[in-house]
């Protein structure tokens, strides 16, 4: 089945590139205001189906998990939802929204949106969530193109109430934006989080490519009013960014954290990504506390040894990375500088003390960080100790930054290299030559990171000579 409400004399899709809103002149609506409680805009179950160039709003009075929704995708897969606006009126500029705006349960390899510029839909002002993908058949499916949480401008907030993307119940390997600019979703003005990955099967799915907080270029706040991304609820091997091209998400601009991974979320990896910075990678676009959080997680990977793992995470209005609770959270070669506060913070209390041989237990197992004695100039050598767990390898990682943290204690601005260091009894010297460039006056810092992949804080800063 098609439906097809371009074919009305009129209308029109979008012509509009990625940086820009949709221009799509729409003519058909299916208003919900006068249906029966619990009734969908659009239900299909027969799968191999597209539905593109439709308003569909104000189907908003639920009688059960799976009723008021604009779009619900059910039973067999391989539909497309393309060119639409679902939840805002036939401008696409105010509030018209359904309880949810697309559902899709239990069914894969649908398309939500897609690469060419007349396939974005206009996902706003729906009543909990704009993109809701769930249950264990739920898989394979795209959410790709479309603006979520904002008016048809992608320039002021139209926000879904809930979330803009929600992913549970066991939906596995979807995959939301892509590598490709066409790909990108503007994720943004929702109410409270703009992706939300949760519940412990729901494992395997990528998010890629998207502006998450900002208007539709990438240089302006528009923020989710929680956080860009959360992962919880034991949300276990999902990717937000990643290292290959285009993979980078923007999380900027949103009013509480920009990625925040709790309640038991295990095994994702965060890299790649500009946290707290404009589409340049260089501009301040500050979330308004943490770049990163973690609260009793643990096993992630924030950044990672491989190229172009690393993440920008800049500018925000707290710490850099704060690991709240949990442990084997490894935070690797990323470029941290910036932030309110600390670089790396583990147990959100400011500059964690070492202690000798490294006993104590706690978030990250408290991991001591290594102590810089100087910082020379040419080919760059440090020296300095690390006390630690004996008879262990530790991976240390070497970074410089324009200017030191109040607290004496640096970020970490340009990694420059890596050591591993086999742990003695005592305090363990190492001396390390790095083939980085580095100006005298600049600041040189260090992390630990055990065979459990807990890191530590940042070093204290010596000044290169």
């Amino acid at each position: 089945m098609i439906i097809d409400g371009y074919t009305q004399p009129g209308a029109s899709p979008n012509t509009n590139a990625s940086d820009l809103g949709s221009n799509a002149v729409l003519k058909i609506e299916l208003d919900g205001r006068n249906a029966e409680d619990g009734a969908n805009g659009l239900s299909i179950e027969a799968g191999d189906s597209t539905v593109r160039g439709l308003v569909i709003n104000n189907f908003s009075r639920p009688i059960n998990d799976f009723s008021g929704v604009g779009i619900y995708l059910a039973r067999n897969g391989g539909n497309v939802v393309e060119g639409n606006f679902i939840g805002t009126d036939i401008h696409g500029t105010a509030d018209s929204g359904n309880w949810w705006g697309v559902l899709i349960s239990n069914t894969s390899d649908n398309l939500v949106g897609g690469i060419d510029i007349g396939s974005r839909n206009v996902i706003a002002a729906n009543k909990s969530y704009g993109i809701e993908i769930t249950g264990a058949l739920a898989t394979g499916n795209l959410v790709r193109g479309n603006l979520i949480g904002t008016d048809a401008s992608g320039t002021a907030a139209l926000g879904n109430l809930f979330d803009g993307v929600r992913l549970h119940g066991g939906a596995a390997s979807n995959s939301i934006g892509g590598t490709f600019t066409a790909a990108r979703n503007l994720i943004s003005g929702n109410d409270r989080y703009g992706v939300h990955i949760e519940s412990n099967s729901t494992t395997g799915n990528v998010v890629q490519g998207n502006f998450i907080g900002t208007d539709v270029t990438g240089t302006r706040a528009l923020g989710n009013g929680f956080d860009g991304v959360m992962l919880d609820g034991g949300a276990t091997g999902n990717t937000i960014g990643g290292s290959v091209g285009g993979a980078t998400n923007v999380v900027s601009g949103n009013n509480r954290y920009g990625i925040v991974l709790d309640s038991f979320a295990t095994g994702n990896r965060i890299q790649g990504n500009f946290i707290g910075v404009d589409v340049t990678g260089v501009a301040p676009l500050s979330n308004r506390f943490h770049g990163v959080r973690i609260l009793s997680a643990s096993n992630n990977t924030i950044g990672g040894t491989g190229g172009n793992q690393g993440n920008i995470i800049a500018f925000n209005g707290g710490v850099g990375v704060s690991v709240v609770s949990g442990g084997g959270n490894a935070i690797l070669s990323n470029s941290i500088f910036s932030n309110n506060g600390l670089g790396i913070d583990l147990g959100e209390d400011a500059v964690t003390a070492n202690d000798a041989g490294d006993g104590d237990p706690g978030t990250n197992n408290l991991q001591n960080f290594p102590v810089l004695s100087s910082a020379t100039r040419g080919s760059l050598t440090v020296l300095g100790t690390l006390d630690s767990i004996p008879n262990n390898v530790f991976r240390l990682e070497f970074f410089a930054s324009a200017a030191c943290d109040l607290s004496g204690h640096g970020e970490g601005e340009r990694f420059l290299g890596s050591l591993f260091l086999t742990t003695g009894v005592e305090n363990t010297s190492f001396e390390v030559t790095l083939s980085a460039t580095v100006d005298a006056g600049s600041f040189v810092t260090a992390t630990a990171t055990g065979g459990d992949d807990s890191t530590s804080e940042f070093s204290q800063c010596v000044p290169v000579t």
